[in-house]
């Protein structure tokens, strides 16, 4: 199973080909500086669900795993490993 580094650089490269901006790093505030807007939140929720055969839940997108590339990282880890998010 891919780590949790490994998945949050191939979110930060998904986001780079979005025009996100390069030279994101792992904890950038991604919906406080504005990099993520509603429509690219909704595709990158996509290409997580099938890049990493993951389901998010409603609780699950939240400002909280959103606000940067390492927390959804963890949270896809987390999904993988079949983890349960408080």
């Amino acid at each position: 199973m891919k780590s949790s580094m490994l998945i949050e650089r191939e979110i930060r490269e998904f986001l780079s080909t979005r025009g996100a901006g390069g030279g994101l790093a792992p904890h950038s505030e991604l919906i406080s500086t504005g990099i993520l807007d509603s429509l690219l939140i909704m595709d990158l929720i996509a290409h997580v669900e099938h890049a990493y055969c993951v389901r998010l839940e409603n609780d699950d997108v939240s400002p909280e795993h959103f606000r940067t590339t390492a927390a959804l990282a963890d949270l896809v880890h987390a999904r993988r490993a079949g983890v349960a998010i408080a």
